[in-house]
């Protein structure tokens, strides 16, 4: 209860949030279906007050800005920009920009950029650059990617396009055709003395 001001403000978190595992969302971790990808950084309470839900059967022909968490289950024709996370389980024609951004069964033709990290789904294709400090990514993207940190290939990825990344990590069954610049500072300052031959 330590994450609550009172039990009032906890029972009424658990009310709004009864459809969702409940024990996951306490735990600050990513919440499950209906609001997939939701990155709960915030008080539990608070965020089931703010989240706005683009419901499975709802198209929007236009631009959505907020500045509270998002989830897009339906169609959204256009850019979407939120000051907070956003998860989508949804059809995206546009470009988005967040705090985080998650990916679980989308499709999306625009770029993604998120602050802190970007997380692909198995089941989502996104047609576009994806940028972020931390990117994991187990669908498919045909684009550039630019993890200013790390980016992480997990097995059923497929990326086709251009990385650059502070560093990579890829799983087996990865599939990769990409150039790829790393940008760390270890990568950087190599001479020919590094490959001197020693008998």
């Amino acid at each position: 209860m330590s994450k609550y001001e009172t039990q009032e403000i906890q029972q009424e978190a658990l009310r709004i949030l009864d459809e969702y595992d409940i024990n996951r969302v306490q735990e600050g971790l990513r919440v499950d279906d209906p609001l997939e990808g939701i990155v709960f950084i915030q008080n539990v309470g608070e965020i089931s007050k703010n989240v706005t839900v683009v419901a499975k059967s709802t198209v929007v022909d236009g631009d959505i800005t907020s500045t509270s968490p998002l989830a897009i289950r339906g169609t959204v024709n256009g850019n979407i920009i939120t000051t907070s996370d956003i998860g989508i389980n949804g059809l995206i024609n546009g470009d988005i920009e967040a705090e985080n951004i998650d990916f679980s069964h989308a499709a999306i033709k625009g770029n993604s950029k998120a602050v802190r990290s970007v997380n692909l789904g198995s089941q989502s294709v996104v047609i576009g650059d994806i940028s972020g400090n931390k990117v994991t990514i187990d669908g498919k993207v045909k684009g550039n990617v630019l993890a200013v940190n790390s980016l992480y290939f997990k097995s059923s990825a497929l990326m086709v396009g251009s990385v650059t990344a502070g560093g990579i990590s890829t799983e087996d069954g990865s599939r990769i055709n990409a150039s790829i610049t790393l940008t760390n500072k270890e990568s950087e300052g190599f001479d020919d003395s590094e490959f001197d031959l020693e008998v």
